[in-house]
């Protein structure tokens, strides 16, 4: 005979068996967000680390394509300055 336990009626083992899965179930989906939660930030810092390189890479783009036009000017500059002394060795 079950035992009337209230508001809900009197429980049986299946009824106990199936609560115990769907408690199972609700705290593997707890589980399953908190991973997702952790794998999102992880992203967002991962994220946030390649925009801070391809800030980087840009500035260092612009830093070589400096140089490149400066060094391509060099010749042109050790002429000029030739011209106004007699003599000049090649640099």
């Amino acid at each position: 005979m079950a035992i009337y336990r209230g508001t809900g009626g009197s429980g049986d083992a299946t009824n106990d068996a199936t609560i115990t899965e769907v408690t199972q179930q609700a705290v593997n989906a707890s589980e399953s967000a908190d991973a997702a939660a952790a794998s999102a930030t992880s992203a967002a810092s991962s994220s946030a680390s390649a925009l801070t390189s391809k800030t980087a890479a840009q500035t260092s783009e612009k830093t070589a394509a400096t140089s490149q036009t400066n060094a391509s000017h060099l010749p042109l500059i050790h002429i000029l300055r030739c011209r106004r002394i007699e003599s000049c060795n090649p640099p």
